[in-house]
């Protein structure tokens, strides 16, 4: 994964580059994708569910998880989730950083900032969902 001098200046996302891979992990020490997004959004202050797959979450992480929305494509903003189909219905996600870059982490390789446009992704990309998070400087703005 290529790292860019990353990404928007006014959120630290470079801090998230170069983490481990660990099937299920939530970190701080090593992440899978979706506990990758969970972390940062947790800085942002959105608790979501640790898993999406084990039915255990509370009132208020279903309450966010209901929040999402599809982004209409060609209008993602830093912070909502990029989601990529790897065949045989498997999903991978990861975080909108800036413009056309997202942070993710995948089986075999730190986590790092890539370009969704890039082919191998572009034709992978299933859609955006988003939450109404925004940065501004100095605090996260959420609906």
């Amino acid at each position: 994964m290529n790292s860019p001098l990353c990404c928007s200046l006014t959120f630290d996302w470079n801090r998230w580059v170069g983490l481990p891979f660990v099937a299920r992990a939530r970190g701080p020490l090593a992440y899978d994708c979706w506990g990758l997004i969970r972390a940062v959004l947790l800085e942002a202050g959105h608790d979501l569910p640790l898993f999406l797959d084990d039915g255990v979450a509370t009132h208020e992480q279903k309450a966010r998880l209901d929040q999402w929305r599809p982004i209409p494509p060609g209008n993602p903003q830093p912070f909502d989730i990029v989601a990529f189909s790897l065949g045989k219905g498997m999903l991978h996600l990861g975080l909108v950083c800036e413009s056309v870059y997202f942070l993710h982490t995948a089986t075999g390789r730190p986590s790092g900032v890539e370009s969704f446009v890039l082919q191998r992704w572009r034709s992978r990309l299933k859609g955006f969902i988003g939450m109404g998070v925004r940065w501004v400087p100095g605090w996260i703005h959420s609906p």
